[in-house]
């Protein structure tokens, strides 16, 4: 089974744009907080301290709209690790239907606090988000 990160919120007044739905910057803040989140979660300090994570590449797929007051539910899990690039999932579920209403996959590389150069993912990280 996927190691994954699951967060429920509401959307706000803040989220909506001229269209009267979410706007679309949204999703990504959406996206870079769970990533942070689950990283936080699962890496230990000192790798918070040695590593750094950056977006190198975002495609995200609007399905559905999302208006102000509905409940959504975030899901992130790591799909692979390849070299210094990892590939993370975030699905966006409307409540209570809970149909899928973004999908993003967001590629994210590995780079070195000190340095600020791309670096291999360790396997120690890789195995993080591995399942068991």
């Amino acid at each position: 089974m996927l190691k994954t990160k699951e967060v429920k919120l509401h959307v706000l007044p803040e989220h909506i744009d001229f269209n009267n739905h979410v706007n679309n910057i949204v999703y990504l803040q959406w996206v870079q907080m769970m990533s942070k989140l689950h990283w936080q979660e699962v890496a230990t300090q000192q790798m918070q301290n040695d590593y750094l994570w950056v977006i190198s590449r975002q495609e995200i797929d609007y399905l559905r709209e999302l208006k102000e007051g509905d409940e959504i539910r975030l899901l992130t899990y790591i799909e692979k690790s390849e070299k210094q690039k990892s590939y993370r999932n975030v699905e966006i579920y409307k409540l209570p239907e809970n149909t899928l209403a973004a999908k993003a996959q967001i590629i994210w590389s590995m780079l070195h606090s000190q340095t600020k150069r791309p670096m291999r993912i360790p396997q120690e990280v890789v195995s993080l988000f591995s399942p068991d």
